[in-house]
């Protein structure tokens, strides 16, 4: 939708946007209501993101610049200090240990800062081996700190520290967008960046969207009489979708999801648009780490909880959502259960 907007501002009218997989554009920006006619929620109800939630970095954040700029968006900066944590009996913690885990988290950046400086370097080493070395020393020997280290790690990451290889360490995200981190507390939800730029389309160029079919090959080798017969130049592009149809254009812009590039990357998918890719390429794909977690909406009549942002419990059990993250929207009767498998959902 980007370069769609960018053609529409310069003039250009003759152009193509296809959402291949739904009958909705905002791919991972997915708004939906809960609440609707309630006392505690506006009259279309209280606004919950399914998909992208968190504007993470401010600095030259085009994101960021869109939504309190071109938009007005209201949003929240998040306070990951205000975090209550309980012990495996249900008792706050009075002192937790964040410092000794900032300390050994910040040592394993580092150790694997300079694993990555390294030429040709091809020692692996997991999260959990850079946490525990010498020159770090954390043990997560105590409920407590298994849910503090739960929060950094499977809360950030999307997996344990085990998982998480000495290259995902560095805060990529915050060497480009330095700042905080906000969170969407507008009432009209993240999905109305998708609606201005819809705005800023009328009158410009086509959408279409409701499964029209995979794109399975995007050929730049046509014949010139291919590309004339159409009515384009020489050097035109023709795409192949799925069902049979065949587009042609002057010029094609794929942006594909991040999550299917690496899946096809990983599973050695020698799907046509990656069949040409350097390995450098799909090494670089491979080390990107990418988690997801399961988020759990709940509405409640009025705020009972405490005046925080995250409450953290501490559970003698492995499992992952024994030790959940309950983060809650300021002024708000919503509050966000998270957890790393959905299967192990448990009653709040």
């Amino acid at each position: 939708m980007s370069a769609a907007r960018e053609f529409a501002k310069a003039g250009f009218d003759d152009w193509l946007l296809l959402e291949q997989w739904n009958d909705r554009l905002g791919g991972r920006l997915f708004t939906r209501k809960m609440g609707a006619g309630s006392d505690t929620c506006p009259a279309d109800g209280c606004p919950v993101e399914i998909g992208a939630r968190y504007i993470q970095g401010i600095q030259r954040n085009p994101v960021y610049d869109l939504l309190k700029n071109g938009i007005g968006f209201r949003m929240h900066q998040v306070n990951y200090n205000k975090v209550l944590v309980f012990d495996e009996n249900g008792e706050e913690e009075k002192k937790p240990p964040w410092h000794e885990w900032d300390s050994a988290f910040v040592c394993a950046e580092e150790l694997g800062n300079e694993l990555n400086q390294i030429p040709n370097n091809n020692e692996e080493k997991d999260g959990r081996s850079l946490l525990a070395s010498d020159q770090c020393g954390w043990n997560n020997d105590t409920p407590v700190k298994d849910a503090i280290e739960w929060f950094d790690m499977e809360f950030e990451y999307g997996r344990s520290p085990e998982q998480v290889g000495a290259y995902a360490f560095p805060e990529y995200t915050y060497m480009d967008f330095r700042g905080f981190d906000y969170y969407g507390a507008d009432e009209r939800g993240l999905e109305k960046i998708i609606t201005h730029f819809q705005k800023d389309l009328e009158g410009s160029g086509e959408i279409r969207t409701g499964d029209p079919g995979t794109v399975v090959e995007i050929a730049t080798l046509v014949d010139e009489k291919e590309c004339h017969g159409e009515g384009l130049d020489a050097n035109c592009v023709k795409i192949s979708i799925a069902d049979g149809t065949i587009l042609y254009a002057q010029w094609a812009i794929s942006t594909i999801p991040f999550g299917v590039i690496k899946h096809n990357v990983e599973s050695g998918n020698a799907a046509p648009l990656f069949r040409d890719a350097t390995d450098d390429w799909k090494d670089v794909v491979k080390k990107f780490i990418m988690g997801g977690y399961h988020s759990t909406y709940l509405r409640f009549s009025k705020k009972f909880w405490p005046n925080t942002e995250f409450i953290l419990s501490s559970r003698t059990d492995d499992s992952d959502l024994n030790k959940p993250v309950i983060g809650f929207k300021p002024h708000d009767t919503v509050s966000r259960m998270n957890c790393a498998e959905l299967s192990k959902l448990h009653t709040l």
